[in-house]
């Protein structure tokens, strides 16, 4: 064999060998190979008291948890396995197992799936277990759908590279995911979520909320507690929530509606929507435009800075307040009129000041190179056109 002839086997064989072992770490080995999937199923089931700590550790394959008023703990696994033909399937199914033991006061369940290194094959570790509805429940997985329903007590599930759901839980939960789409309903308690590159939906939390979510949308709805999102390009839809609101989020659209407490969001580049609020509102951004809408009476002052946008206030036709607004650059339009209110231009800038009405909360609104524009609503919910200062 010539010299060249040589070394190009050795490439091939070496190309080989490298798209095994990324298969295979990427948990699709069995994609070189699959013609056919077998299903082989393993149960265990042994005494476990409420309140007991249960640890479950995972990875290629889905974690499924729920409970039952039984003081049991019943695991199964299913491992599905990829093979050319039953018989190679078959002696995988028979080294993989199931492991569940009572360490102390901790109930752990996995498998021996890392003693299978060896195998080409491509194979999935699915678990569903069934647990007293007191327990508290922590999931480690990876690759693979972890889902949660009906548990009591605090719970905390963690994964990469998978789908996370959490439903129906009575006690604070925490998760945190990679790569991960988060789906939360009905948590009697307090939530945080730490994921990157994922989108979290949120509907119907009694206690407060922390979301830390880079790079992927977050939706929130019907929060009890304080809320608190710190992301970067993003989406958020926030509605409905019975406390204060803090927003971090540079290069981020933020919309927000029916909020009760107070409210501060800091982006830049995206434009923010708040509709339905009556405390105190921070809103900050640039390069795109500020929206605020209240058909309530202010009991907290609004300060609103930007650049290269507008900011657009509009207010009930019975509101009192004092204001300093300076568009400079621009222009300022409102439908205020009142004795108290001084509206100046010099060199291209506008700006407004005084009191309207009996004065209270302080309203501070701030642009360069955009309008700022103050909008009255009438007793009807129309909004009128505002009126435009004289040249």
């Amino acid at each position: 064999m010539r010299f060249r002839e040589f070394v190009f086997v050795l490439f091939v064989i070496f190309f080989g060998l490298l798209i095994t072992l990324v298969a295979r770490y990427q948990g699709c080995a069995g994609l070189l190979w699959r013609q056919q999937s077998y299903s082989y199923p393993e149960e265990e089931t042994t005494s476990c008291p409420s309140y007991s700590f249960i640890k479950i550790d995972n990875r290629f394959g889905d974690v499924r948890v729920s409970s039952w008023d039984r003081a049991l703990l019943s695991a199964t696994l299913t491992k599905q396995i990829w093979a050319p033909n039953k018989k190679k399937a078959k002696g995988i199914a028979d080294r993989l197992k199931l492991i569940l033991y009572q360490e102390g006061d901790v109930y752990r369940v996995s498998t021996n799936r890392d003693e299978l290194n060896n195998i080409i094959y491509d194979f999935q570790t699915d678990l569903h277990l069934m647990v007293p509805l007191n327990s508290q429940v922590m999931v480690e997985n990876q690759r693979g759908e972890v889902e949660i329903r009906g548990l009591a007590g605090d719970q905390e599930v963690r994964n990469t590279g998978d789908n996370i759901l959490a439903t129906d839980i009575d006690g604070n939960l925490v998760i945190k995911g990679r790569d991960s789409d988060i789906v939360v309903e009905d948590i009697r308690g307090a939530l945080t979520v730490n994921n990157l590159h994922g989108d979290v939906t949120i509907t119907k939390v009694e206690g407060e909320l922390l979301v830390e979510n880079p790079y992927g949308d977050v939706e929130a709805d019907e929060i009890g507690g304080k809320v608190r999102i710190i992301t970067k390009h993003s989406s958020i839809l926030l509605s409905k929530i019975g406390r204060d609101i803090e927003v971090i989020a540079p290069h981020s659209r933020v919309g927000i509606r029916e909020v009760e407490g107070s409210l501060r969001v800091e982006t830049s580049n995206e434009p923010v929507s708040v509709e339905g609020f009556q405390g105190e509102v921070i809103v900050k951004t640039t390069n795109a435009a500020i929206n605020l809408y209240t058909s309530a009476l202010l009991a907290g002052g609004i300060r609103a800075v930007n650049s290269n946008g507008n900011i657009t206030l509009s207010l009930p036709e019975g509101v009192s307040f004092q204001i300093e607004a300076i568009a400079l650059e621009g222009r300022v339009i409102s439908d205020f009129q009142d004795p108290n209110l001084r509206l100046s231009q010099q060199e291209g800038s506008t700006f407004l000041t005084g009191t309207y009405r009996e004065g209270g909360p302080e309203l501070y609104l701030k642009t360069e190179k955009g309008d700022i524009i103050l909008k009255k609503i009438p007793s009807a919910g129309v909004v009128e056109e505002p009126s435009r200062p004289e040249d």
